[in-house]
């Protein structure tokens, strides 16, 4: 009831409970890389190597090949990547990675609600049968939402293309929420 009332943008008709951590949030991959970057610069002994390609990684030789040929050794090696990663892997450790395509609807929020959106927590579940979940638009982003019912397994990415199919899916499932 208590968040009910505190988010009232959200239905929560039905639902059994809730937790709110105060001290969680969103996490923007492109903030997160940047204060990683902008701490790592004033560390003794790192170099950062801006725009070269990596083609090769192995994390247990701590090796980067580099798309000019160049080999970087290191004590150790951070990997932020997307869905190409396999690409970059060794063949054994990429063939156990699994690769999962999850649609979203990305939505505009009416402009006096904003602010209350902007402040809204992630919802890792919204508790409906099919696996509703949400993320607030924060940063200038939009309001994203999906669900576990239309998150499946794939070989590749090959577009950015939500099939007809897996839109029905998500437009059911907010329909009501």
């Amino acid at each position: 009831g208590a968040l009910a009332d505190r988010y009232p943008q959200l239905s929560l008709g039905g639902a059994a409970g809730a937790v709110l951590e105060d001290d969680a949030g969103v996490l923007l991959a492109e903030r997160v890389l940047s204060a990683c970057v902008g701490w790592l610069k004033w560390q003794p002994g790192v170099s950062l190597l801006e725009h070269r390609p990596a083609v090769a990684v192995d994390g247990e030789r701590g090796q980067v090949a580099l798309a000019d040929g160049q080999v970087l050794d290191g004590d150790g090696v951070v990997v932020a990547v997307g869905p190409w990663a396999r690409r970059l892997l060794p063949e054994r450790v990429a063939k156990s990675l699994v690769l999962y395509r999850q649609s979203l609807l990305y939505c505009r929020v009416p402009s006096a609600a904003a602010e209350a959106w902007a402040a809204t927590p992630a919802v890792p579940a919204l508790g409906t049968r099919r696996g509703a979940w949400l993320i607030p638009p924060v940063a200038g982003t939009a309001l994203k939402l999906s669900s576990a019912a239309v998150c499946r397994q794939v070989d590749d990415l090959t577009d950015n293309v939500t099939p007809e199919r897996w839109l029905q899916e998500l437009t059911a499932e907010f329909g009501d929420l």
